[in-house]
């Protein structure tokens, strides 16, 4: 007497395997799109101030002209050197209990 065990097989999910492919097919797409086609160009008018700043990059100074000019020499200075005093605010090591 001879017993035939048969292993079961396995069923394939239809519905995961279009998923899967599905997926895949996205996948595969949106890196092409993202990484080898050139985007297009947006033609933007620029704005007026944008063309003012434009004129003034062009234009040129200078600086010795500007340093030895009557106007800046009348600039008057009102800076003062403070020096830094070390003074005793709070306690020594602010971690020590009281």
């Amino acid at each position: 007497m001879t017993y035939f065990i048969e292993e079961e097989k396995k069923q394939v999910n239809i519905i995961f395997l279009i998923l899967v492919i599905f997926l895949l097919i996205v996948f595969f797409v949106g890196g092409y799109y993202l990484f080898f086609t050139k985007p297009e160009l947006l033609d933007v008018v620029a704005p007026s101030q944008l063309r003012m700043v434009n004129e003034l990059t062009k234009a040129n100074f200078d600086v010795e002209e500007v340093i030895n000019s009557p106007a800046f020499r009348s600039l008057k200075n009102y800076y003062t050197s403070q020096s830094l005093t070390t003074s005793t605010i709070g306690r020594e090591n602010p971690f020590l209990p009281f």
